[in-house]
């Protein structure tokens, strides 16, 4: 994920966090504006769809590692939204929900996860 990206999810949340803090304190200073926000929000920080795509894939990947393989699902989902031709990622997402599957506590829910793990391999 790029720099520009980060930077633009901090200050949105920050901006959503210092409005919630608004709420219950009154400290106006503290929010940001509207036009901050869209300022921060400028087409230099605008990303294309195949970089959205990789950043995903590459967000579910280091999940992967860590053994959390529903936010990887996620990922690997969110990255084949912004690029449908994406193998790797179809792929990632298939191995993901295999995991979830081996980690499921009911048959149900096995099932269903191993179903979705196919329909991804194909």
């Amino acid at each position: 994920m790029s720099r520009q990206a980060i930077c633009l999810g901090l200050v949105l949340l920050t901006a959503v966090a210092g409005a919630r803090a608004g709420t219950e304190q009154a400290v106006p200073q503290q929010v940001p504006s509207t036009k901050t926000v869209v300022q921060a929000a400028t087409p230099a920080t605008t990303l294309t769809p195949d970089q959205v795509a990789q950043g995903q894939f590459n967000l579910g990947v280091e999940l992967m590692r860590e053994h959390k393989f529903a936010g990887a699902a996620q990922s690997f989902e969110r990255a084949t939204n912004a690029r449908t031709n994406f193998p790797e990622a179809y792929s990632n997402w298939g191995i993901s929900l295999v995991q979830l599957g081996k980690q499921a506590f009911n048959e149900a829910q096995q099932l269903q996860d191993f179903q979705a793990a196919a329909g991804k391999f194909s």
